[in-house]
């Protein structure tokens, strides 16, 4: 898998950061998206070795969330 699609909940409006962090807690990758309604993230992840990995989503508005996935 090159690239890990993640659909923005309904409502979910601004700016947000975006990170992937490896399993060992090393940030791999991370940059500024603008969310739009139900809007989907792409992020490419061909060059992350195999591993598992969390996408933290940082909104303007303090909320988190975090995506486990295995990358093979």
């Amino acid at each position: 898998c090159n690239y890990l699609n993640i659909q923005i909940k309904a409502g979910k409006t601004g700016k947000a950061v975006v990170s992937i962090i490896s399993e060992f807690g090393q940030i791999v990758y991370k940059s500024n998206y603008t969310l739009a309604n139900q809007s989907i993230v792409n992020l490419d992840v061909k060059k992350l070795s195999a591993g598992r990995y969390i996408v933290l989503i940082e909104t303007a508005d303090g909320s988190t969330t975090n995506l486990p996935f295995v990358k093979y």
